[in-house]
Parts: structure tokens; C-alpha cells; sequence
């Protein structure tokens, strides 16, 4: 989506636009719990909501790394990547025997993903040339 928006609406609204689209078409999976029978209207309401919604934070993500590189397969490892971890279970750290060591890790790894995200999509690493600052 993002080579046919920003054109037309350029890079910065592009990243904040088309993420909106791929959060919406996680919607399909409130009609999947609603099948399953084991949920109530509510739930399924508001894990559809949390789920759209992380999923247009990780569009916005996804677009960036691909803007940046340059490259597809940038956004399909990220994407991939994400598919397989899934979404912390923050309840789980939370209740782990060793809290403390859990959720520095995951306060670690998010600084780092923070700090390394900038450099590590240097557009001239992937030779991008098209990337606009």
C-alpha cells in the first residue's frame, strides 16, 4: 500500500495512513471468537479493539522499516518475526518467580529495540536512495 500512497500523500502521512488498513483487516477475527461460542459480546468487542489497535502501532512500525530500507523483506522479517513472538504477556512477567530479572528484560529489550531501530534502518546500509529525511 504504502508505493501508492506516497505519492500522493507523502511519506509521513503514508506512515500513519495505511497502518489503519491493516489494523482493520484483523477485524475478521471477532467473527472467528464469535464462532467459537466462548466469549461474550463484550469480550470479543474489546479483544478486537486491542487487537486492531496493536495492530496499527506495529503498521506504523512495519511502514517506517520499509521506508527506511527500502526493501520488502524488511517489513516481511518484521512482520514474520512479530507473528511468532506474539504479544508480551506483561501477566505472565508479572506473576513469573522471578518478576525482577522478567521485567528488566523486557524493559532492556525495548530500549534496545528503541536505541538500534534508527541505525539499523540506515537507508544507506540497504542503499536507498528514494528515503526522504
Amino acid at each position: 500500500m504504502m508505493p501508492l500512497l506516497i505519492p500522493s500523500l507523502g511519506h509521513v502521512t503514508a506512515i500513519f495512513l495505511a497502518p489503519w488498513f491493516f489494523g482493520l483487516a484483523h477485524i475478521h477475527h471477532a467473527y472467528e471468537q464469535y464462532k467459537t461460542g466462548y466469549h461474550s459480546f463484550r469480550a470479543i468487542t474489546v479483544s478486537t479493539l486491542f487487537q486492531a489497535s496493536y495492530t496499527t502501532v506495529f503498521g506504523i512500525l512495519s511502514s517506517f522499516i520499509f521506508l527506511r530500507t527500502g526493501h520488502l523483506t524488511s517489513a516481511f522479517v518484521s512482520h514474520s518475526l512479530c507473528n511468532i513472538m506474539g504479544f508480551p504477556e506483561f501477566e505472565l512477567a508479572l506473576s513469573h518467580r522471578r518478576r525482577t530479572l522478567v521485567c528488566f528484560c523486557f524493559v532492556l529489550g525495548l530500549v534496545l529495540f528503541l536505541i538500534s531501530l534508527y541505525p539499523l534502518t540506515d537507508p544507506s546500509i540497504y542503499n536507498n536512495t528514494l528515503y526522504m529525511e
